[in-house]
């Protein structure tokens, strides 16, 4: 997946023949690319399909557990993190945490990613305390879920 124009040339080429623009495959597509320029801080880009990708899904509700719109929610937020929003990054986040507590251990990994970016905007303020709280949060469920001997990962 390094090769960023070259998978960016074959979402394109999906993107173009998908017939529905309003599908749920179409913002599988669009979240894919938003992630690729993202990775290149090519923000505008990365905002256009982020942005595409959350509507539709948020329109869809096409999962009875609305994963993908926490993951839209979830990418949105480092989005704007990584742009100085931390205001805004802070409610993406929790709306994606209110989904991922509601789906429940399924989410567990995933919620604890969310908890990293909300303790990296709480960094940010220098609220080093809250930041604390939030990467201890993330790392007891990535503990508990992937194991001890991997916890590094919340580091």
């Amino acid at each position: 997946m390094s090769e960023y124009d070259l998978s960016r040339k074959v979402i394109d080429v999906a993107k173009s023949v998908c017939e529905n623009k309003e599908s749920h495959i179409y913002s599988l597509l669009c979240n894919t690319q938003g992630s690729n320029y993202y990775d290149l801080n090519k923000v505008v880009d990365c905002r256009r399909n982020y942005e595409m990708a959350l509507r539709i899904r948020e329109k869809l509700k096409a999962e009875s557990d609305f994963g993908d719109i926490a993951i839209s929610l979830h990418n949105m937020g480092n989005l704007e993190a990584a742009t100085g929003h931390y205001e805004e990054a802070l409610d993406y986040y929790q709306r994606a945490v209110d989904i991922r507590l509601a789906i429940g251990d399924r989410a567990a990994l995933q919620l604890g990613t969310t908890y990293l970016g909300i303790g990296r905007c709480h960094a940010a303020y220098k609220n080093f305390a809250e930041a604390r709280r939030y990467f201890g949060q993330a790392e007891q469920l990535f503990v508990r879920t992937v194991g001890a001997n991997k916890y590094f990962m919340a580091k």
